[in-house]
């Protein structure tokens, strides 16, 4: 599944899949979040350029169960206010950090 192209999609919270899901998800858009941003999938693909930020304080957690590819580089992933990231993929080969 794709989000849409639209230049920016912005939410209270974004929750895409539960464990166990594993249909593909590509960012193509930017995704700011009031809240935690959280996504289950087999593969996650950020975009070139796309950036997922979490609220102040808020947590995002991707956890591919296939690959995690970053196409978007060191700044894919924003967070504040004590917030994290993690990034979980199904194994050590096929992934693509992009400094993060």
């Amino acid at each position: 599944m794709a989000l849409p192209c639209a230049p920016r999609v912005t939410m209270s919270a974004f929750t895409f899949g539960s464990v166990g899901n594993t249909a593909n998800l590509t960012f193509n858009t930017d995704v700011t979040a009031g809240g935690p941003i959280a996504a289950h999938a087999g593969n996650i693909t950020l975009s070139s350029g796309k950036t997922l930020t979490a609220g102040a304080g808020a947590d995002i957690v991707l956890a591919a169960s296939g690959d995690f590819i970053n196409n978007a580089g060191a700044s894919a992933l924003a967070v504040s206010g004590g917030g994290r990231w993690i990034v979980y993929a199904g194994d050590t080969t096929g992934n693509t950090y992009g400094s993060l």
